[in-house]
């Protein structure tokens, strides 16, 4: 069961794992994905783990997760008959995604000036490694060079040992989510100017925002954060993240000050007291003025102190389970969170309501290849947006997308002339039917995509349209701002007309009813 907000369009994925994140956002949020895989499939078939620890193409769990909601299809790039399959897909496509090495398609004549030659309306998106420009175009770059290159590797591991790689590859995650981004902010000039664009992701970039306030640091204190492993720098000392417990961790940073630090350390040294683990100087310690290393450098005492606490609740949480720890947290209102594995996020009862795992059915043709996995829904999956069979309303949109192209392409000659007076196109994104299903918020659609409005006669538009002409409330005032469309001014003639109607329909119904 899928979302509906990109139902009626139809992207063509060509990409590996630096991109396969795009395809899955827009699959899970309701768009056609057609995963192009070479003859010899796709890398990331291949990628481990497996279902069962069985390696197979169909089994890849990497795989599974990343290309799950995409129908697939073979090509073969190197061949005529492959390349001018490609491109009758393109004539029909509304997104193109691809993660091949720079020049390359220009190379076999699908770059994206013949892609725009066949298809105007084509969002081409090219997930790189360091873009399409500078002395780096033509860099590969597996997922630790990714992670070297953009810094944060820099400041993973401990002090005085090398820096050490993410824990899973996540480089080519990251592109992908920013490349989904970036496809829908070129969608929207493209249905008020009727073109694409070519989007290029650079996987370098999108590794570098995740630096955050490090990037800063230099500038603002003159310094620049090191690898300190579980614990936090601060000016002049150093702060404990991550404290053990009897069955794994606890994170929490022991910090007073005027907010809800000094609030959540009385609430722990509290607790602490009652147990026999807190000393005096915590007991009647000012939590609200306590802040070393924080607004100012911290003095010999300060450290002192720092030691005692964080050796105290040290020896505090190994009497207690992470469980107990976050339970009576929760009651007191102390600021910590226990470590989560993967079976702690399998079973984590939050993300059960709110369904965010749904169970799949992973049968193919050979029985050695059947299974039964534990898939994760896309955030847009987990919204009041109406959910429906994915390809049954997805093949609906499209046949009704692609004839209200058709219509606004191929005018009739009765069309022709007055299609200049009152033109929606921008108005909505693929057909108004289905988009008036996505939202129970009023919203106005003049006629089908594309057609002419004011051709249709008042009587006409009452049995055609009738919810459209009915409840004066549903229409702006003329003159009010109109969602969607900021040429407002051009619109006022239609909606003082639509006003018209609709008092004309309301008074019409009164008399029926007295009649």
């Amino acid at each position: 069961m899928g979302s509906e907000l990109l139902c009626g369009f139809r992207m063509l994925d060509l990409a590996d794992e630096k991109g396969a994140f795009c395809g899955k956002i827009f699959a899970d949020m309701g768009a056609d994905v057609i995963k192009i895989e070479p003859p010899t499939g796709c890398p990331t078939r291949r990628i481990p783990p497996f279902l069962n620890d069985l390696p197979d193409p169909d089994r890849g769990l990497y795989f599974i997760a990343y290309q799950a909601g995409k129908r697939s299809a073979t090509l073969n790039l190197d061949s005529p008959d492959g390349r001018a399959l490609l491109e009758d897909l393109s004539r029909k496509s509304d997104f193109l995604l691809e993660s091949f090495p720079v020049g390359y398609l220009e190379s076999i004549g699908l770059g994206y000036e013949r892609l725009a030659e066949l298809n105007p309306r084509i969002i081409h998106i090219s997930v790189t490694p360091f873009g399409d420009t500078g002395p780096g175009r033509n860099y590969k770059a597996a997922d630790i060079v990714s992670w070297a290159s953009g810094g944060p590797m820099f400041l993973m591991g401990d002090e005085g040992r090398p820096p050490l790689e993410m824990a899973l590859p996540q480089a080519g995650l990251h592109a992908g989510a920013e490349a989904a981004v970036a496809s829908l902010l070129a969608h929207y000039p493209r249905e008020i100017e009727g073109r694409g664009q070519h989007v290029t992701i650079d996987m370098q970039a999108c590794v570098l925002w995740t630096l955050m306030n490090e990037q800063a640091m230099p500038i603002l204190h003159g310094d620049y954060i090191k690898r300190t492993g579980m614990y936090y720098t601060a000016t002049g000392t150093r702060r404990r993240l991550v404290y053990a417990c009897k069955d794994g961790y606890i994170s929490t940073v022991l910090a007073g000050g005027p907010g809800v630090g000094a609030a959540s350390m009385k609430a722990l040294v509290e607790w602490m007291a009652a147990a026999g683990f807190a000393a005096d100087w915590m007991i009647a310690k000012d939590w609200r003025a306590w802040v070393p290393g924080i607004l100012m450098k911290a003095t010999a005492e300060d450290n002192q102190e720092i030691a005692d606490l964080e050796d105290r609740v040290q020896r505090f949480f190994n009497t207690l389970t992470k469980g107990e720890i976050y339970a009576e947290a929760i009651k007191r209102r102390i600021l910590l969170a226990p470590v989560a594995t993967a079976a702690d996020i399998a079973d984590d009862e939050q993300l059960k309501a709110r369904n965010y795992f749904v169970r799949l059915e992973h049968a193919r043709p050979h029985a050695h290849a059947a299974g039964r996995v534990r898939q994760v829904q896309h955030d847009a999956g987990r919204t009041s947006t109406p959910r429906t069979a994915p390809w049954r309303a997805q093949r609906r949109g499209l046949r009704r997308s692609s004839e209200n192209r058709r219509r606004r392409d191929e005018p009739s000659a009765r069309n022709r002339r007055n299609l200049t007076r009152c033109r929606f196109d921008e108005w909505s994104g693929c057909d108004e039917t289905l988009r008036a299903r996505r939202s129970s918020r009023p919203r106005l659609f003049l006629g089908r995509r594309g057609a002419d409005y004011d051709q249709v006669s008042r009587r006409q538009r009452r049995r055609r349209y009738p919810d459209r002409v009915a409840g004066a409330a549903r229409y702006p005032a003329p003159g009010a701002a109109v969602e969607g469309c900021e040429a407002r001014d051009r619109h006022e003639p239609v909606l003082r007309e639509l006003q018209h109607l609709e008092t004309e329909h309301h008074a019409g119904s009164r008399q029926g009813k007295c009649a």
